[in-house]
């Protein structure tokens, strides 16, 4: 379902980010403070998003834009 809603929000051009740590829906803790950051980033209505441009490099690297 992630992967799906991921797709549908590229293809109409919006942001969309997705993170497969392969860990169901727990936040890993390598991931925590990345987390913590995008959520602060990004309160509610935020548009555009400021990871539009692109992901800070704190993003884990399994997470993709």
């Amino acid at each position: 379902m992630s992967q799906n809603y991921y797709n549908d929000l590229k293809s109409k051009s919006q942001f969309a980010m997705i993170c497969n740590h392969g860990r169901g829906h727990s936040i890993p803790t390598d991931a925590r403070a990345a987390v913590w950051q995008f959520l602060q980033a990004h309160p509610f209505g935020t548009v555009p998003s400021p990871y539009a441009g692109g992901l800070p490099s704190t993003m884990p690297s399994y997470c993709q834009r």
